[in-house]
């Protein structure tokens, strides 16, 4: 009787082992997906302004040279080329300040890349304005002034994911041949960036044709972070032009271009007959649909790429007390 019970006590410690295995590799599977191909995270670029740069205190009357500094830091995974993000100061009148420029081109700031089990770090450069002089006259006493700092860049998210495709999208009578699931949640990966695709599924459309729907959505850097429209931006941080604050600029926001690519023809997106479309955010979400038609396919599973372009604009602040 006691061998009985030690068979069947070590029969249970064997299922319990092999139902562990099974449990870890399924989330092997789809944490190893994302882990592999991308280093994540919801950042692009970070910055700062250096130690004393501006200093807390200034004198007036251009008594006091000063210097404005900041470290820039890509933290995503998009690499960012030459003259094509900047940072611009605001909040004080610039001849107040002596400044002939208001903003400065970051030079190019390569991201995350992820290399095995190897990361390397995205690049950090700093940017300098120099020889400021508060020029006005303080009447009695001090005054604070905010000084605004404005960065604003491209950036770029590439997203993957597998989806089943099948000619014939009438579920099989066999279970046992079904090579993938044509309803179902999809695994999914994102590059490191601040818009990110969500809540990958597929479903059947069809006798010969799938559904894939990913919500697009924005993970803010900032509580004053904003997206904009792709190829928005220019050199002063304005949106196509016109100041943040515009009817123009609030025209362009939330607004995200996408691109799906699948390698197969009959790609619907968005009901637009193609495979890209802007669209915009709507409390940070939308949620895309496409329609890809299978006839004359197998059964497989197969890779599909989703780029997200936009324009990126994020803000501090710091205070000086001129005496």
């Amino acid at each position: 009787m006691n061998q009985k019970k030690i068979i069947i006590s070590l029969i249970a410690v064997i299922m319990l082992i092999f139902a562990s295995c099974s449990s870890s590799n399924s989330n092997v599977r789809k944490n190893s997906f994302e882990l592999t191909t991308f280093n994540g995270g919801d950042d692009g670029l970070t910055f700062e302004f250096l130690a004393e740069a501006p200093p807390s205190k200034v004198r007036d009357q251009g008594l006091q040279p000063f210097q404005v500094m900041f470290s820039v830091k890509n933290n995503g995974e998009f690499d960012i080329p030459e003259n094509r993000a900047y940072v611009s100061l605001s909040g004080i009148r610039p001849q107040d300040l002596g400044l002939t420029e208001t903003s400065k081109v970051i030079p190019a700031l390569n991201g995350y890349k992820k290399q095995g089990d190897n990361v390397i770090e995205g690049r950090t450069q700093q940017i300098i304005f120099s020889n400021l002089r508060y020029l006005e006259s303080v009447r009695s006493g001090s005054i604070p002034i905010t000084l605004y700092a404005n960065v604003c860049y491209p950036y770029e998210t590439k997203a993957f994911t597998l989806v089943c495709i099948n000619g014939n999208t009438i579920p099989s009578l066999d279970e046992k041949t079904r090579i993938c699931d044509l309803d179902s949640d999809r695994d999914y990966a994102n590059s490191g960036a601040p818009i990110h695709i969500e809540d990958v599924s597929q479903y059947s459309a069809g006798s010969s044709s799938i559904g894939v729907r990913f919500t697009i959505v924005h993970t803010p850097t900032s509580t004053v972070s904003n997206v904009y429209q792709s190829n928005s931006i220019d050199s002063n941080c304005n949106i196509n032009g016109n100041s943040l604050g515009s009817t123009e600029a609030l025209l362009a926001r939330d607004k995200i271009r996408y691109v799906v690519e699948t390698g197969l023809p009959g790609l619907n997106c968005g009901g637009t007959g193609t495979n890209t479309e802007t669209v915009q955010l709507i409390n940070n979400r939308y949620t895309v649909t496409c329609e890809q038609s299978t006839a004359g396919e197998g059964e497989y599973e197969k890779p599909v790429s989703i780029t997200l372009n936009y324009d990126y604009v994020d803000k501090i602040n710091t205070q000086i007390l001129v005496e």
